[in-house]
């Protein structure tokens, strides 16, 4: 499987990105209070956006006010800017 998955290059492109989406997860995370923390997921990367997944509206909104200090800890980390996006999706 893992040949076949090397061997097409959109399957590469998506595996990247996708291990770039769990990166940028585990800096956000590890800046977030342990109240928001579990109740955010990523919702993918692409070229123009980072998706961020609440499972709440209360969560969105308290997370949309972090986003500054999140593109602060992913800079610090040396992952590429780029604009978050923040949206529901209940569990």
């Amino acid at each position: 499987m893992q040949e076949v998955m090397l061997g097409s290059e959109a399957l590469q492109s998506l595996t990247q990105r996708l291990r770039q989406s769990q990166e940028r997860l585990r800096v956000v995370r590890a800046v977030l209070p342990s109240q928001l923390r579990d109740h955010v997921t990523t919702g993918g990367l692409d070229t123009d956006a980072w998706v961020l997944l609440a499972d709440s509206a209360a969560t969105a909104a308290k997370l949309r006010q972090w986003v500054p200090l999140l593109d602060d800890a992913l800079r610090e980390a040396g992952l590429k800017p780029i604009p978050i996006r923040i949206r529901v999706q209940p569990r």
